[in-house]
């Protein structure tokens, strides 16, 4: 067994890194269906815990839909839930830094909603066509 040094609080050398901490930390959640493509959350600790819309389709190719200034979440009760929804491939979703609605149709991105008076005021969730 190794002999064990004494080290001042908080000033040791620890095997567990920021990035040890985060590594293979992805959450995924809010799995929703569109013909036959699969969209779903996928929560990445690598960008500060920003939640991604993905689509995976049938033919196995997985992308990002929303763009990497983005994040799909809303503040509803903190916690947020139902930040997206799909249809014919048109997404709509919560954008956290400002908690308006956008929608992604073609690859272009657009505000459906207008912000409010104050910062993250109005909050939408549930979001469901």
């Amino acid at each position: 067994m190794g002999t064990k040094k004494q080290s001042q609080f908080g000033s040791w050398e620890s095997i567990f890194t920021p990035e040890k901490i985060i590594e293979g930390g992805l959450r995924f959640g809010e799995i929703r269906i569109d013909n036959k493509d699969i969209y779903f959350l996928e929560g990445r600790p690598s960008e500060s815990g920003r939640s991604v819309i993905i689509k995976h389709s049938p033919d196995g190719t997985t992308n990002d839909v929303i763009p990497s200034n983005f994040n799909s979440r809303n503040a509803v009760h903190e916690y947020g839930g139902g930040s997206f929804a799909v249809r014919d491939e048109i997404v709509f979703f919560t954008n956290w830094e400002d908690q308006l609605i956008y929608k992604i149709s073609d690859d272009k991105i657009s505000s459906i909603t207008e912000p409010s008076d104050i910062p993250m005021g109005i909050r939408y969730a549930d979001l469901t066509l």
